[in-house]
């Protein structure tokens, strides 16, 4: 089968351009816009609302997994900002931010405000870390704590021992008869 130039010129031009369109249309396909993935996506922004910040990240992150929308991303890295997890956020704000260097201004703004918190949140707890690495031993509570039950058992043996040496000596009989002193 013999093809005409015309034909050939139509499939190199039909065919990228069909490809132009595919890679496109698969770009704008958003969570809001996939059935199961919207679903997971409300879950877990009622999670979110409540607030039940486990189960929102788990609904945010199935939902990536069925579609990997770099908006989920911001999710994401909220709901492990929520949950204490300053590291993961910051990781998944520059996920995001590598999936959509470009953002629309009103995601870009909340993209900021997001990344600018959980870096200063990390920022603090690293500080806390190298603080509580810092301290002298005899400022922990655990030392302290340690000394008290020290000085509790001490005095404690203590008080027996005075107790046993200032009482009579006690006589006791077995059924054997025999007879044990005691001290």
């Amino acid at each position: 089968m013999c093809l005409s130039a015309a034909k050939i010129l139509l499939i190199s031009w039909a065919l990228p351009l069909c490809l132009v369109i595919g890679a496109a249309q698969a770009e704008a396909q958003t969570c809001r816009s996939d059935g199961p993935c919207s679903a997971l996506l409300d879950s877990g922004l009622e999670a979110f609302k409540v607030p039940n910040y486990e189960r929102a990240l788990t609904s945010f992150e199935a939902a990536y997994a069925l579609l990997p929308d770099p908006v989920l991303l911001l999710n994401i890295g909220r709901a492990h900002y929520r949950l204490g997890h300053p590291d993961k956020a910051v990781e998944y704000y520059l996920r995001f931010q590598g999936a959509v260097p470009n953002p629309n201004p009103e995601i870009a703004g909340t993209f900021e405000k997001y990344l600018s918190e959980a870096r200063k949140a990390q920022a603090q707890a690293n500080a806390a870390r190298d603080s509580n690495l810092k301290k002298p031993v005899y400022k922990k509570w655990w030392f302290w704590t340690l000394i008290a039950a020290g000085v509790a058992a001490t005095a404690t043996a203590v008080g027996l021992e005075v107790k046993a040496a200032t009482s009579p000596p006690q006589m006791l009989l077995d059924r054997e008869h025999t007879l044990y002193i005691t001290f």
